[in-house]
This record gives structure tokens, sequence and C-alpha cells, in this order.
């Protein structure tokens, strides 16, 4: 199975994923003797993934045969867009990430502990949002503007050498590289994946991985409390309405005070 996994990778295909029963093969025998498997995918490559960004791949109930039919829908892609705030591992190789830091936990908030820590993470999330919009957004950018003050230094050194542009190079390579460095943290936090090398960064394959990552994260079905598939984007935020509404209006199961009987004696007397 691994053999075949680095075959997907190595072609550069993407596994599509899957709604329902991960089982898409039986031998359709009765009792001990049956037989399951997850034999049945969909792979996609990378120019697919960007011509159809949102989709979505579902297992079917079998019946006369030993395999799951396998529907591909797709979505409409005007589902609204949820900014949620990640931590960015490459903010910590800045500079003045400290400095944001430590303006964040500065002073009290509140004479509760447990309050004051809660506004202070809020401040801090707020200040790296900000931070990060107006220092370190657009890496990419960064590092073409590194590329281009690079070049230009070498291209100034074809004509003459000196002290200056002998340092200037220096620090304009350890910029470079830096910023590269920050890159890659970036796209490995990205995908998840401890993988990354060199001739993948940034490649058309890596950046539909990203994407597809993407794609996953949307929900584009639930499943109610009688078992009943809802795919409908109005039926499924009543549905979750009502589940949330179910779920803390109901009774709180009794409380029982003595845990002793329950944990193990681990000392003698």
């Amino acid at each position: 199975m691994i053999q075949f996994f680095d075959a997907i990778q190595d072609a550069g295909l993407l596994d599509a994923g899957f709604v329902g029963n991960r089982f898409t093969w039986s031998k359709n025998h009765v009792g001990m003797t049956c037989v399951w498997a997850g034999l049945d995918r969909v792979l996609l490559n990378d120019r697919w993934a960007a011509a159809f960004p949102a989709f979505s791949m579902e297992h079917l109930p079998r019946a006369n045969s030993d395999h799951s039919p396998l529907l591909l829908s797709f979505l409409p892609q005007h589902q609204p867009k949820i900014r949620l705030f990640r931590f960015l591992r490459m903010w910590t190789l800045h500079d003045m990430f400290q400095q944001v830091i430590k303006k964040a936990w500065e002073g009290e908030c509140s004479n509760q502990p447990m309050i004051n820590v809660q506004l202070k993470l809020k401040k801090t999330k707020q200040l790296l949002k900000v931070w990060n919009k107006k220092v370190c957004r657009n890496v990419f950018q960064q590092i073409k503007k590194a590329e281009d003050d690079l070049q230009r230094i070498e291209f100034r050194m074809q004509g003459s050498l000196s002290d200056n542009l002998l340092q200037e190079n220096v620090a304009a390579r350890q910029r470079l590289v830096h910023l590269e460095l920050i890159e890659d943290v970036y796209w490995k936090q990205k995908v998840r994946n401890h993988w990354l090398k060199e001739t993948n960064r940034n490649s058309k394959h890596f950046n539909a991985f990203a994407s597809e990552k993407m794609r996953r994260s949307i929900i584009s079905s639930i499943t109610d409390a009688l078992a009943n598939t809802i795919a409908d984007q109005e039926l499924m935020k009543a549905a979750t309405v009502a589940f949330f509404e179910e779920l803390f209006s109901a009774e709180p199961p009794p409380y029982h005070h003595d845990f002793t009987s329950v944990i193990p004696s681990l000392l003698s007397q």
C-alpha cells in the first residue's frame, strides 16, 4: 500500500476524497467470511483540480455489484468564505515577532486571572493580524524583490568590485535564503506535510495539494439524527441550529459527588 501511495505522489496525482461508506467493495458473503475493502477511488491532477475547485465525491450504496458506485457532484462556488485566525509558524522567524507578543502581553486587562489570559490572547490575535497585514504579508513578493536586488548587485559587480559591493552581495544572499526558509515553513504548515523538498516548493502539484485541503474543509452535506443526508444549504443551517438548541437546552446528567468507587487504589495500607 505504501508503494501505491508513493506511485500516486510520483505521478503528481491527488486523491479526491469521499463522503459515505469508506468501504467500496465486498465479496457479498454472509457471516464471518464477509470481506470489506476500500478499493475504488478517484485520482485527479493539478490541472483538473484548478479547473474544478468545488466538487464532492460520494460512495453510493451497492446493489447487485461488488463495487459501490462513485458519484461526482459539482458544488456551487459562491459559498461564503470565513477567514479563520491561524497562527503561522513563519512569524516566529521574523525579527519583530517577539516585540509584537511582548506588546500584547504587557499590562493587566482584568483582575480575574482567566479573564486576563483570555483578553491578552484576544489582543495577541488582533495585533498579529494587523502586523501580518502590514509587515509579513506577501512573502512571495518579498522574495521576488530580494531576487531583483541580488541580481542588480551582481550586475554592478560585473563592472567593478569593491568591499561595499561584496558586503551588499553577502547581505542580499542572506536575506534571500532567510525569505525562502520562511516560504518553506509557510507551505509545510499549509499542507501539514513533511515531505516538502526544494524541487517541490511552489510547484503546480504542491499548490494543487494545498487547494485540495481547502476544498475538503467545505461542508457539502451533513447527516441528521435520523441518518438522513442533507445537502441543501438552508436545510443544513436549520438542522445545525436545531441540533445545538437541543444540545444546550437539554437537562444536564445527574451529578455524582462520590468518585472514589471508580478510582483505583494504588497504595496499600
